[in-house]
């Protein structure tokens, strides 16, 4: 299995090559959601448009799903098939820094 770190942004797009000075890592955020939507507030000037943010997403579930926008990222689990009860997924979200000089 491979392992290692997916930084994306606001697109969806990976958001991590050569050209970066440097990634420091500024948060990290975890949570179980069944059924549920949770709203994080980032703090210190986040902005995943800016291009100067990325984020890390565990797991990537099917159905679990972290929209970013300009101070916030809302993690849901919004699969509601009628009979189904999903079973809760525990997630957690690293918020990344980019080109710090």
């Amino acid at each position: 299995m491979t392992q290692g770190l997916r930084v994306f942004t606001s697109a969806g797009l990976i958001r991590l090559d050569t050209k970066d000075k440097q990634i420091m890592h500024y948060a990290a955020y975890s949570g179980t959601s069944q059924n549920a939507t949770t709203t994080i507030n980032v703090g210190g000037g986040y902005d995943i448009t800016s291009g100067d943010w990325g984020v890390d997403v565990t797991p990537l579930n099917i159905y679990l799903t972290a929209v970013s926008t300009s101070n916030q990222i809302v993690v849901s689990y919004p699969h509601t098939a009628t009979g189904y009860t999903p079973t809760p997924v525990q997630w957690r979200i690293n918020v990344f820094k980019l080109n710090q000089s």
